[in-house]
């Protein structure tokens, strides 16, 4: 069934209503279709409802006048400012009237949906269901909005689909009963809304991934949002958050007046930017944590602050951490200035009592000579042992008393650091030696060149001495002694603990060597592995290793019984003072 066209004039009038008609009709639609963003959907039927009802009023009326046909003119002026596509159809499917907005959406050209079925619109796989939504509708035919809350979806001409909301209504004529279909493509809507949904996914994913807590409180001081990190430091479900009084449930008493003047300055001055503060939180189980909170204002549309969220980081056991690391400092601080001081007044008494000693000890020695030499026919020849005995002891006693104030000065009447050759220090030790080297018939190698360093060249000559006279000393029964001396790496000298280059020196022997499980012992004061068999005090190596020390690095040894020993000597080539 068609509906004719007449050829009559449009009466100005009514051309005039009909425009504006169609006109406020339209209006209303775009005005709808923007508080669609905004407004319920039982509200947004509503309002569709009439803008339906008032726009196919138009048809009805017209219907009813005396002139049942419509014209082109008149079609012309109802459809050329519509909006929305308008689709009029038959009760079996078929379409007689599209408007200019219609066509384009689904992309014919004029005319050239007259005629065809309804369906030709529908994707086909909604098109046999559509046949029988069609008959139900023509049963009871009424204005309706299709789409809210619905995914429906349009096909255009080249197959493609596009989103659409769709607003129905009916009217009847002589020739029959049609139906007028609104059409709005929501394409770009349905992209914003994706996009905003995206968006509101990755938020979301983020607040519940997110390790520190995150949690909005409004005006009233209630919970409306909590995240899971929140939930697992507070120790409470979420539902069980959602509601609770911030200040009052969850802040402990003596942490309120913080969180209350920081609240107020945000609501006072109207201040929306970030704020951070650290504070007490009060757990499910009454334990307290430590959060440092970032906390800022959230607007509404009209710039008043609704409410306010807040991240904030579990900083208990970090707290807990740095008052631990505080308080060993402190302790090792104050430890370090008692050892200070205890070594200082230890070099001192070592010193002094060094000193003090000479006195009686040369008068000892003194005395024990007189008696040796002059008075020795008296003697008897066990007292002459008594004599030689005890001229040894004051000997061994006067060696001592001369490396205990060795071992204090290496601090005490330390000079001032230099530039030092030690290849030239090396060589002077040599010389000092000469006697007991060949003595012994040692061999000594100097593999390679010496670094010239920062250093006190008094106390690299001690160093050298040591070493070599202990290698000759400590030598095999019927074996030669050879020692080797030479530096490991100087090119490319590795970093000590203030960033300062080192050098390693080497002094290998091939004497009776050590058990290494002594390592640690050889370098105290006083030490002795073998007892009296060898002449010595046991403070050689302990004043080695206060002068490695002093120089920025260490003393180390490797040894094996019957296999020599090797002494590795690390010192700092350059010092800042």
């Amino acid at each position: 069934m068609t509906i004719e066209r007449s050829n009559a004039r449009i009466d100005p009038k009514t051309k005039k209503a009909g425009i504006g008609y169609i006109a406020a009709g339209s209006l209303l639609t775009m005005l709808i279709c923007v508080l669609q963003y905004f407004a319920p959907f039982a509200i947004i039927n509503s309002f569709i409802a009439i803008a339906v009802i008032w726009t196919a009023f138009y048809f009805v009326r017209k219907a009813k006048t005396k002139n049942l046909g419509m014209s082109n003119e008149r079609m012309d002026a109802l459809f050329e400012y519509a909006t929305e596509g308008i689709i009029i159809s038959t009760d079996k499917g078929n379409i007689v009237m599209v408007n200019p907005e219609a066509e384009r959406q689904f992309g014919y050209s004029k005319g050239e949906l007259i005629g065809k079925r309804i369906e030709t619109l529908i994707p086909d796989r909604y098109s046999e269901e559509h046949v029988q939504h069609r008959k139900n509708y023509y049963q009871r035919p009424h204005a309706r909005h299709m789409g809210a809350g619905m995914d429906l979806f349009a096909k255009r001409k080249n197959g493609t689909e596009f989103p659409v909301e769709i607003s129905l209504s009916s009217f009847v004529t002589s020739e029959g009963r049609f139906v007028v279909s609104f059409v709005i493509d929501i394409t770009q809507r349905k992209k914003q809304e994706e996009s905003i949904q995206r968006e509101k996914g990755v938020a979301q994913l983020y607040l519940e991934v997110a390790p520190v807590i995150f949690i909005a409180v409004n005006k009233d001081g209630i919970v409306t949002l909590i995240n899971t990190a929140g939930c697992k430091i507070l120790g409470y479900k979420e539902n069980e958050i959602i509601g609770k009084n911030w200040m009052q449930d969850l802040v402990p008493p003596d942490a309120r007046e913080k969180s209350r003047q920081i609240l107020e300055e945000i609501y006072a001055k109207g201040n929306s930017s970030l704020q951070e503060y650290e504070n007490h939180i009060l757990t499910r189980s009454g334990k307290k944590r430590i959060i440092l909170w970032k906390i800022t204002a959230l607007k509404n549309g009209q710039g008043d602050i609704i409410a306010t969220l807040r991240s904030g980081e579990d900083i208990t056991e970090k707290k807990a951490q740095e008052e631990l690391i505080r308080k060993t400092h402190e302790e090792l601080k104050d430890y370090s200035e008692r050892l200070q001081q205890s070594n200082e007044e230890l070099e001192q008494f070592a010193y002094v009592s060094s000193h003090d000693l000479q006195e009686p000890l040369r008068k000892i020695q003194s005395f024990g000579d007189r008696l040796k030499q002059k008075e020795t026919e008296q003697l008897s020849e066990q007292g002459k042992e008594y004599v030689d005995r005890m001229l040894n002891a004051a000997s061994r006693m006067q060696n001592l008393i001369n490396d205990l104030l060795a071992f204090s000065r290496v601090t005490s009447k330390a000079r001032p650091f230099e530039k030092v050759d030690l290849n030239y220090v090396l060589k002077g030790v040599l010389s000092d030696l000469e006697v007991t080297v060949e003595k012994a018939h040692a061999k000594i190698d100097i593999i390679s060149q010496l670094p010239t360093i920062d250093a006190d060249p008094t106390q690299m000559r001690q160093v050298f001495q040591n070493l070599i006279s202990n290698a000759i000393k400590f030598r095999k029964e019927n074996e030669e002694p050879v020692l080797k001396i030479y530096t490991k790496n100087t090119e490319s000298t590795g970093k000590g603990e203030e960033g300062k280059r080192m050098v390693e020196i080497y002094v290998e022997d091939n004497g009776i060597g050590f058990d290494e499980k002594y390592t640690d012992r050889i370098f105290n004061i006083f030490q002795r592995l073998e007892g009296q068999k060898y002449e010595g005090s046991g403070i050689g190596l302990a004043i080695c290793k206060k002068i490695a020390v002093r120089h920025g690095g260490n003393i180390a040894a490797k040894s094996e019984i019957g296999k020599g020993s090797t002494f590795i000597i690390t010192l700092a080539v350059n010092h800042t003072t």
